[in-house]
C-alpha cells in the first residue's frame, strides 16, 4: 500500500478532498524504515507481478512486468523513495521520472544512473505505447510475428531498423535495469541504515 500511495494523485471527484487525503499520507510515508524492510517489500511486489505474469498464456517479453521491464524501474524508484522519504519529502513525488530526477538531485542515485533509469525507462514506455497502437487495445507482450515485430522496430528505431535490431536493443535495456535493481533492491542498498 506504501508503494501504490506513493503514485497516489486526484484525478476526479472533489479533487481537494483527495489532496488533504495525500497530505494525511506523507507523514506515514516519510516514516523511517529499514533497508530490509523496503527490500522485502518491493521484492514482495515484484514476486506478486511476475506470478501474475507467468500464468499468461504469451510467449514473447513483457515489457512491463518481465524482469528487466517497467514495473523494475518503478519498483527500484519507489522503494529508494521510501528509503529517503524521511530526511526528503520532496521525493514524494508519484512521476516515476520526476521521481529519479529528485533522486539525482539529492544525491542518493548518481546522476549517470539516473540519467540510464530515464532514457530505458522512456525507452520501454514509447516501445509499450507503440505495441498498444499495433494491437489496438492494451498490450504489453512483443509480437510474435516477424513482420510485426519488423514493423515495430521501423517505428521505434528508425525506418532501417528490424526486428532483430529492436530484440537487441530490447536486451541491452533489460540487462540495464536488472543490473540496477539486483544491485540495490535484491543487495538490499535502498538505504545507508
Amino acid at each position: 500500500e506504501l508503494q501504490a500511495a506513493l503514485k497516489m494523485r486526484a484525478i476526479a471527484g472533489d479533487v481537494h478532498l483527495g489532496d488533504e487525503v495525500i497530505n494525511r499520507l506523507i507523514p506515514i510515508l516519510r516514516q523511517g524504515r529499514s533497508s530490509e524492510v523496503i527490500s522485502r517489500s518491493v521484492e514482495g511486489m515484484r514476486n506478486r507481478a511476475l506470478k501474475e505474469r507467468s500464468t499468461s498464456i504469451a510467449k514473447t517479453m513483457d515489457v512491463k512486468v518481465d524482469l528487466g521491464g517497467l514495473r523494475d524501474v518503478e519498483f527500484l524508484v519507489q522503494g529508494l523513495q521510501m528509503a529517503h522519504l524521511e530526511k526528503h519529502p520532496e521525493l514524494a513525488q508519484g512521476n516515476t521520472l520526476k521521481a529519479i530526477e529528485a533522486l539525482v538531485e539529492n544525491g542518493i542515485i548518481s546522476t549517470s544512473l539516473g540519467d540510464q533509469l530515464k532514457k530505458d525507462y522512456l525507452f520501454l514506455r514509447r516501445l509499450e505505447h507503440l505495441l498498444q497502437i499495433l494491437e489496438d487495445q492494451q498490450v504489453h507482450v512483443l509480437p510474435g510475428k516477424p513482420q510485426q515485430l519488423n514493423s515495430l522496430a521501423k517505428r521505434l528505431l528508425g525506418e532501417d531498423s528490424s526486428g532483430s535490431d529492436l530484440l537487441r536493443a530490447l536486451e541491452q535495456t533489460s540487462k540495464r535495469i536488472r543490473g540496477a535493481y539486483v544491485s540495490i533492491a535484491l543487495e538490499k542498498k535502498f538505504c545507508c541504515n
